[in-house]
């Protein structure tokens, strides 16, 4: 049985959602990949998609998610944040649920994701944190 990851197409403006097809296109490891984001984002893309957006009601802080505009490179950084944080919470729930054995985070913007609520250092702290705060520890690779 293959493992189901969890992609996050991070910061929406940023180069995320390039770095996340490029790697589709030619996949490291036979997976089921889910990729999370703004639906205008993934439709494209290859595997399953979790589309995070005014249609499912947003982050978790209270407020939607805000539709991308003509060019995502307008998009503020606050908004940008939400639909970074709403892509990370709904990989967590996935994870916390079984649903996936692994998550992979695309590159957000610090300042963005704490504009919107998200009061954390970066990504490690904050997935400890919506697991439950429990010990966590950061893997790069390349």
């Amino acid at each position: 049985m293959k493992p189901r990851v969890a992609i996050t197409l991070g910061d929406p403006r940023g180069i995320g959602p390039e770095i996340v097809a490029s790697v589709l296109d030619d996949p490291p490891a036979p997976a089921d990949y889910i990729v999370i984001g703004p639906e205008d984002l993934i439709a494209g893309l290859p595997g399953e998609h979790v589309a995070v957006g005014k249609r499912e009601g947003g982050s978790g802080k209270g407020e939607p998610c805000p539709a991308l505009p003509a060019s995502r490179f307008a998009l503020p950084a606050e908004a940008a944040g939400r639909i970074v944080g709403a892509s990370v919470e709904a990989a967590a729930r996935m994870a916390l649920a079984g649903e996936v054995q692994a998550i992979v985070t695309g590159p957000a913007e610090k300042h963005a994701f704490n504009l919107a609520g998200f009061h954390y250092p970066g990504h490690t702290e904050w997935l400890a944190h919506l697991a439950g705060d429990v010990p966590v520890a950061l893997m790069l690779a390349s």
